[in-house]
């Protein structure tokens, strides 16, 4: 004898619910957070772009809700998941081509430091001790903040360095130490 708690119910597990209030909910939720990321500091999203943060953090919640059966069927999280990728490709193409847009999507570089000195004021801004731009600066091979021109925190919270020009040294004319010539 069966025992009918312990049937899985086939129908529910895969027929959609609400298909288009799932659609509206993950556009909803995506926009309002890719906003609120596109308006935080640059370096609170890591090496991530905020969009790829925000499809990472979305997609753990939509697939999570189908798991422990809350309600919602696979089907439903798959149109979640569905959505939310959609919206995710969509401004990437938006941004790549529309360029009046890109300020929106994308925020600006910070410049960090100007000719060999610190930018306090956008470090502070960008709640990054100074010990941490120079971690960020040894990573990239640079031991002092001298040798950099400029750095900029980037929208997706790297550090890029344009580092000093280093003086040449003078090329003495006449015999190679090495080859004799």
């Amino acid at each position: 004898m069966l025992d009918r708690d312990r049937m899985v119910d086939w129908q529910g597990l895969f027929e959609p619910h609400h298909v288009i209030e799932n659609v509206i909910r993950a556009s909803s939720i995506f926009l309002m957070l890719f906003l609120l990321l596109r308006f935080l500091p640059n370096r609170k999203t890591g090496s991530l772009g905020p969009t790829d943060l925000l499809v990472i953090v979305l997609l753990a919640t939509a697939v999570h809700t189908a798991l422990i059966r809350e309600g919602t069927s696979i089907t439903d999280a798959a149109v979640m998941v569905g959505t939310i990728i959609g919206w995710s490709v969509f401004l990437d193409i938006i941004g790549a081509r529309v360029t009046w847009l890109r300020w929106i999507l994308h925020s600006d570089p910070v410049q960090v430091i100007r000719d060999g000195a610190v930018v306090q004021r956008n470090l502070r801004r960008e709640f990054m001790t100074e010990d941490e731009l120079k971690a960020q600066l040894r990573l990239q091979g640079i031991d002092k903040i001298g040798d950099v021109k400029n750095a900029f925190i980037e929208h997706d919270g790297r550090v890029s360095v344009i580092p000093r020009d280093k003086p040449r040294r003078a090329v003495r004319r006449g015999r190679n130490a090495i080859t004799g010539q």
